[in-house]
Parts: structure tokens; C-alpha cells; sequence
């Protein structure tokens, strides 16, 4: 479910602005807009998410007049998170006297027209394609690529190479040592390189396929890594690739704007079978999510700076992994969770 507020001021000598918005073409507003006004909106669907608000009023008597009528958009916020309304939004100008039709970016809202804001559509589930095939034939074909056999734990570890242990031996990684001081099963199902969409299908596969466990632990790589449909063709992306433009013109906190919204969700579908708690080991990306209401399943982010890395200079080293595993141990001793 996601959350939607939206706070507008109007400024008027004598006839106040009437206004109409839309969310993704379900109309959520319709009235004179004479005081500052909040609208809050909570929605759930796997589409575009657009902001329309169409001002009207400014009639011929009130140029002649030069009298003043204006909607100042103050602040949208989505999940939790400010959008770039001034720098992202556009106002068509439409049906004003003297005045051609035109484009602004803005949100000061002067004349009569229609101002939006688009954000890019993402999906949050993909397919595990093409590192596996996931079905009752092929599930050997993942065992080449994680390091414990598919099978029921008591905490199942998913996410890129960083859960995995790239360049570090099976007994160094973090879900190996968050098993050996809890004294429990942990399965580690780290795939190098994958997204986002790749990570939550393989999860979605794991819990559909019967397999249990009573906590999952999802340790996200980059946002913009993720899977794109490029002529009906599945196609995974690295943050800098050039598919990914649109997403870095919006930036980082659009991104997770609209994601927080579906994962929340997407969570909270399993929760009668476990209980999913999520983090990333991206500095950035982790404090955005701290604005949204993914912060009640979020684990602590542990500062891997100082530490020393894998043999490959990037990855975490046998430290950091020793150290990822006692933050997420003392997270759940302080929170009474159980494993």
C-alpha cells in the first residue's frame, strides 16, 4: 500500500482557483481551492504512477482586474519521501486569455492549466531468468550458483554477491557466521549479480515451491540494478547502464518512492508464512529508506568503511562479514524476534 499526501496554498484577491488531481487517472480532488488544503490518498496498483492537477478559473474579468489567483503546490510526498515537484513538474498552460498555450517548470501555478509529474514504472518482481531456471526439473541448475543446498532453514539469506561471499571462502561469508553465533540453520542463497526483480522472484519461488523458514533476510544491491523488458526480451541492468537514464534524471529518492510502496506490500503477502526483513549495504540507498515505512523491517546498516575488503578490493572482506553477522544477531536479541 502506498501513501500519498498532497498540500497546496491558493493566493487570490477575489475568486479563488478550482482544482482537480488525479492519481494515475483515479480523480482524488475536486473543489474550490480558497484555504491550504491537505489531500491524502492511499492506493495499491502495479502501474505508472502520475500526478495531474488541473487549475481553472482565471477568467477574462480577472486579468482585466489584475487580480492575483494562484495555487502554490507546497510539498508531495510519496512513501514518505519529498518529490522534485519544481524541478521535475511540468505546467501546460491551457484556456487563458492573451496567453498562447505553454510549457513551465514549476510549481507555482499562475494561469489556467494542467501541471503533472510522471515517475518511471517499476515492477518489483521479475523472473530469475537467466541465472536459472526455477521448476521442479531445473532447480539443480541454482545449486551452480548459490552455496547451500535449496532446502527448508531457519533463516534463509538472499540477495547478490555481498550475501553470497564473492572472493571469500564458504565459512567467511556473513550468513555462514550469523548460523555459527545463533546456533541455527542459515541457508545462504546469494546469487552474484543479481537485482532487485531477480532477488524477490527467487524468494517468491523458494516460499511458493513449500520451502520454509521462519525469518528471511534480504540484503538489496544497488536500486537501479534491475530487469527491464527490451523487445520481449528479459534483459537485467546495472545501475549505469544507459536503460537506466530516466531513473538517475528522477534520482535516487523517486526510485525508492516508488519501491517502498510495492515491497512494503509485497511483504507483507507472506507474512502468515515469515517474517522478511530487509537491508542494503549502499549508504545512500539505506537512509532514503529510513524515510519510508520499510524502516519497521529494516536491519541496522553496518559502515563497512576501514574495513578490509575481498581480494578483489570491492566486495566485503572476512571482517566486515564477521561484523554484519553480530549487528544482525544483537538487532534480533534487542527486538525479542525469534529464529
Amino acid at each position: 500500500m502506498s501513501n500519498l499526501t498532497i498540500s497546496l496554498t491558493p493566493k487570490f484577491t477575489s475568486h479563488p482557483p478550482h482544482c482537480k488531481i488525479y492519481c494515475s487517472d483515479s480523480l482524488i480532488y475536486d473543489s474550490i481551492v480558497s484555504k491550504k488544503v491537505a489531500i491524502e490518498y492511499n492506493f495499491d496498483f502495479d502501474r505508472k504512477f502520475a500526478i495531474k492537477i488541473i487549475k481553472t478559473g482565471k477568467t477574462m474579468d480577472i486579468v482585466k482586474k489584475k487580480h492575483e489567483q494562484v495555487i502554490q503546490i507546497d510539498n508531495i510526498n510519496l512513501n514518505g519521501i519529498d518529490l522534485k515537484t519544481k524541478e521535475l513538474g511540468k505546467f501546460v498552460t491551457k484556456n487563458n486569455p492573451f496567453v498562447d498555450d505553454h510549457t513551465l517548470s514549476t510549481d507555482h501555478l499562475t494561469l489556467n492549466g494542467d501541471w503533472h509529474l510522471e515517475l518511471p514504472h517499476m515492477p518489483l518482481v521479475g523472473t530469475t531468468a537467466p541465472y536459472y531456471d526455477y521448476n521442479s526439473v531445473e532447480v539443480k541448475k541454482i545449486q551452480t550458483e548459490i552455496r547451500d543446498e535449496i532446502g527448508n532453514s531457519n533463516i534463509a539469506c538472499f540477495g547478490c554477491s555481498q550475501t553470497r561471499g564473492k572472493c571469500l571462502e564458504y565459512e567467511q561469508s556473513w550468513p555462514y557466521h550469523l548460523g555459527k553465533i545463533l546456533n541455527t540453520k542459515v541457508k545462504n542463497f546469494g546469487v552474484d549479480g543479481s537485482n532487485i526483480n531477480q532477488i524477490t522472484a527467487f524468494v517468491e519461488e523458494y516460499l511458493n515451491h513449500g520451502y520454509k523458514a521462519n525469518l528471511i533476510i534480504i540484503l538489496l544491491p544497488q536500486i537501479f540494478r534491475r530487469q527491464l523488458k527490451i523487445e520481449n526480451r528479459t534483459t537485467n541492468v546495472y545501475s549505469h547502464a544507459k536503460e537506466n537514464k530516466e531513473l538517475h534524471h528522477h534520482g535516487l529518492e523517486h526510485t525508492v518512492a516508488l519501491l517502498s510502496g510495492s515491497l512494503e506490500k509485497w511483504i507483507e503477502s507472506f507474512s502468515e508464512r515469515t517474517k522478511i526483513f530487509i537491508s542494503t549495504y549502499q549508504s545512500d540507498d539505506y537512509a532514503v529508506f529510513q524515510s519510508t515505512p520499510l524502516k519497521k523491517v529494516m536491519l541496522p546498516f553496518l559502515n563497512d568503511d576501514g574495513y578490509p575488503k575481498a581480494s578483489d578490493g570491492y566486495h566485503f572482506g572476512k571482517e566486515d562479514c564477521e561484523d554484519y553477522a553480530k549487528t544482525v544477531k544483537n538487532f534480533f536479541v534487542k527486538n525479542n524476534i525469534d529464529y
